[in-house]
């Protein structure tokens, strides 16, 4: 067993819950915009973009920040500027989003022509 690695402890766990709180309040009020059903979304063509290109574009995947552990968008759904703010926040305090082609969440996969 390989002793160099830590599980991350429940301080860490609890500090990034934490922090996530104040901006999830900011979220708390988001109404998603589906464009496609989900079904239509994930078979549909897509292209690989930079996130920061991606508010106003369909998403093609499920994008799921740890902690909490709760979807914040899914295929189909429009992108908007709060969800790539509330993602990058994951990021930055020691979290993680699963469900993302790109684990680095640099890129994203969206609906191929969607704007």
């Amino acid at each position: 067993r390989d002793s160099s690695h830590k599980p991350t402890d429940k301080r860490s766990i609890n500090a990034i819950t934490s922090s996530q709180s104040t901006s999830n309040k900011q979220h708390q009020q988001y109404q998603p915009e589906a464009a496609l059903s989900p079904r239509d979304a994930f078979y549909a063509d897509s292209e690989c973009i930079e996130l920061a290109d991606a508010a106003g574009r369909v998403s093609a995947e499920l994008l799921c920040p740890y902690p909490p552990g709760v979807p914040v968008l899914f295929p189909g759904e429009v992108i908007t500027a709060g969800v790539i703010e509330q993602l990058q926040d994951t990021l930055a305090q020691g979290g993680a989003v699963t469900g993302a082609h790109d684990s680095s969440l640099k890129t994203v996969l969206v609906v191929a022509g969607s704007s």
